[in-house]
Parts: C-alpha cells; structure tokens; sequence
C-alpha cells in the first residue's frame, strides 16, 4: 500500500490529516476548493464534486505520469 506521504508533496492545496489528505482533485478543473479526500488505511480517494474514485496506487500512477 501506498503512504500518504508520497502525495503530500506531489497535490496542490494538500491538507493532511490524521490518516487522510484533502486536496485539489486532479481529475476536474478548475478545483479552487480542495474536494478530492485520500484516506490512508483503506487506501482510497475519492472527489466529491465530480465522484471520481479508486485506489492510491492508481492515483499514484496518474501523478508519475
């Protein structure tokens, strides 16, 4: 599984949390409110403005791109 770490760097307007990071979504724009959620233990993210969804590896994958 991936760390939440790796993206904390890599998002723009990243927020960390206890075992989540807030961000811009990478999959909509313009995203001028962070609304794309990561949750670290279950290894997911999540938008809730456009529902984009899946795994932090796929994400991860988007962003090495």
């Amino acid at each position: 599984m991936i760390d939440l770490s790796f993206f904390a760097g890599r998002l723009e307007k990243a927020q960390s949390g206890r075992d989540y990071i807030l961000a811009r979504c990478l999959f909509h724009h313009p995203d001028n409110n962070p609304s794309m959620i990561l949750y670290g233990r279950i290894g997911r993210y999540e938008c809730f403005s456009c529902g984009e969804s899946g795994t932090l590896e796929y994400l991860a994958t988007k962003l090495s791109h």
